[in-house]
Order: C-alpha cells, then sequence, then structure tokens
C-alpha cells in the first residue's frame, strides 16, 4: 500500500514529513526550546515516527522499539557563552552595547542561581533603544549585580569607579572592567557548573571516593 502520510511527534510537536526526490521522508524541525531556567549544554528529546497507507493501516515506531535500538532521539547543542569586547579608541558605545552587556549579566546570574541558589540582584529594566543612552545609574545596577554573583561564588567584590550624572560617559578602561569581570565570572560559574555534572561520572568510573 502507498503511504498517505508521515509524521514525526518531538516534545509534544507534531511534524508532517514530505516525500523527497531521493524516495526518503524529510521535515524542517525547529531544535526545542529548553526552559530559561535550564543551562544543560545538551538535550536530548524522543522522536516518534507515525506513517499511516490509503488502506487504514497506521504504524508507530518510538525509541522504545527494540528493533531500533534507543536510535529515534533527537540531540540539541546549545551554545553557553558570552560575547564581550575589548574597548579601545576609537571604539563607539551605543544601546545596543549596554544591551548586550545585560544579557551577560543576566546569563551569569542564571547560572549562579543554579549553583548556589538565588542570589541578590537588582532589575536593570527593559533593554535601551537607540533613542536612549545608558545613563551612569544604570551602570552603577550592572556593577552592583556582578559583584552581588561575585560574593555569592566566592569571589571579592570589584572596586568599580562612581558613575555621577555630571561626570562624563565611562572611559575605555571602564568598560574593560565591566567586560572583563563578567568574563571572569562567566568562566569560573560556568567551569564549575560541567565540573558538578561530570562528578558522578567520574565517580562511577574510579568506583570509590
Amino acid at each position: 500500500m502507498s503511504v498517505k502520510y508521515a509524521r514525526a511527534v518531538i516534545d509534544g510537536v507534531t511534524y508532517e514529513l514530505t516525500l523527497g526526490e531521493d524516495g526518503l521522508y524529510h521535515a524542517i524541525i525547529p531544535a526545542p526550546q529548553a526552559p530559561d531556567t535550564d543551562l544543560m549544554e545538551y538535550r536530548s528529546y524522543a522522536v516518534t515516527l507515525q506513517s499511516g497507507d490509503v488502506a487504514g493501516n497506521v504504524t508507530v515506531k518510538s525509541k522504545d522499539d527494540p528493533e531500533l535500538g534507543g536510535d529515534l532521539r533527537l540531540v540539541v547543542k546549545e551554545n553557553i557563552f558570552i560575547t564581550t569586547k575589548h574597548w579601545e579608541p576609537p571604539n563607539y558605545f551605543n544601546a545596543a552595547d549596554y544591551n548586550r552587556i545585560k544579557y551577560n549579566v543576566c546569563y551569569i546570574k542564571r547560572i549562579a542561581d543554579a549553583l548556589f541558589g538565588s542570589v541578590e540582584f537588582i532589575n536593570m529594566g527593559p533593554d535601551k533603544s537607540w533613542e536612549e543612552y545608558p545613563k551612569p545609574e544604570d551602570f552603577q545596577v550592572i556593577e552592583k549585580n556582578l559583584n552581588y554573583i561575585c560574593i555569592a561564588s566566592g569571589l571579592p567584590a570589584e572596586q568599580y569607579s562612581v558613575h555621577l550624572e555630571n561626570k562624563p560617559f565611562l572611559s575605555y578602561g571602564e568598560l574593560n572592567q565591566i567586560e572583563e569581570a563578567c568574563q571572569k565570572l562567566f568562566d569560573r560559574l560556568y567551569g564549575i557548573m560541567k565540573a558538578r555534572r561530570r562528578l558522578p561520572i567520574s565517580l562511577g568510573k574510579r568506583g570509590t571516593l
């Protein structure tokens, strides 16, 4: 009997498969979105395949099918990283740079929360638009949040300059201090997170503590 339809079910969503010129069924399937609190680098999703013919016969294959040996799984890799920048003349700071730094701090906070519980944090508000320009107090909040994460992580707090409203915009050195603090915290916390995930496997291989 000829196939009437072919479908794939992944993470509760059904996708129609299309017969290609190569005789195989294909679909472009977006990677499932993990929760914001999920910091796993790799996630695995079970796949169920369904097909039906014109006579009404239905065939279902899943990861539990012994013939497949558990092969029906979709593995998604999430890139866990932050983007930092080294500032020097004639670089120009804009709203997109501020939003990037704010995102970095929020992302580092997520990792800190996963490791140490809820870390003290000040809401940094919505993203800046192109018409807006970060104010001195915006950077003070970013620096306070970085220091809250430092303290939770067992690191000494950074010493930042005082940004007054009547003071010129941050110097390249002050911007680089914020960028470097973000990268240092991310590297430390992500390293701790990865080590914790490897620990049970390492102990299992060694067999002893």
